[in-house]
């Protein structure tokens, strides 16, 4: 038996390389399967915000300061009553159903805003506003509460919280917000071209509900 030792002990030893490497390959493919993940939530979040944060610049001078500030009022209104549900919500639907159901929330909105700007408003038109913007506050709750979930199972902050999983996690997250903040300047350049060139407020909003669909769209393409 003792005999025997030697010459096992390499064999055991080279029979564990193949595991080894196998586990290195899972681990490289798990984390470019997530950064993909990642990219393609950011693109979403983009274009969803492209919409949005543009549209809000130009609510106070479509709707009138007062009426724009409310409208405004309603979505954060739905957001802070929705957000103490959303992160239990997210686990029960999934990350993608949430993001899917999220971002049609800002569809709505921008759709409302679009019936809006071309209807030159009235009561009803209004008060159909004012509830897509309080619905649009719930589902940015849900939206926010999905991206946290989705980045942080990306980066396998979800599994066993080495110091690796919190490194991979840190760099999904500035990932996701690198393509994020493109929304910034891509929606501002375009409204400004746009107008620039005699597009109008209706033409405007079209284009953001078209941008928001296309978000929603693309939450699909996740896992």
């Amino acid at each position: 038996a003792a005999g025997r030792a030697p010459a096992d002990a390499p064999s055991t030893r080279l029979s564990r390389q193949p595991d080894s490497s196998m586990s290195y390959c899972t681990r490289t493919s798990t984390s470019c399967a997530a950064r993909r993940e990642t990219c393609l939530a950011g693109a979403s979040f983009a274009l969803l915000f492209t919409a949005y944060n543009t549209a809000q610049n130009y609510l106070t001078s479509l709707l009138g300061e007062r009426f724009g500030s409310s409208v405004l009022a309603l979505v954060y209104a739905g957001l802070i009553c929705a957000t103490p549900f959303a992160p239990s919500l997210v686990p029960r639907m999934g990350v993608r159903l949430a993001l899917v159901l999220g971002s049609a929330t800002y569809a709505l909105l921008m759709a409302a805003l679009t019936l809006f700007a071309s209807s030159g408003g009235g009561t009803l038109v209004a008060s159909l506003l004012c509830m897509a913007a309080f619905l649009n506050g719930c589902g940015g709750a849900l939206l926010w509460s999905a991206q946290g979930s989705l980045v942080i199972r990306s980066g396998g902050g979800l599994g066993g919280g080495g110091g690796s999983s919190a490194d991979e996690t840190a760099r999904q997250a500035g990932d996701f917000w690198g393509i994020f903040q493109l929304s910034a300047v891509a929606g501002n350049l375009w409204a400004s071209l746009s107008l620039a060139h005699g597009g109008s407020s209706v033409g405007l909003f079209v284009f953001f509900t078209a941008l928001a669909l296309c978000s929603s769209i693309l939450f699909l393409g996740l896992p």
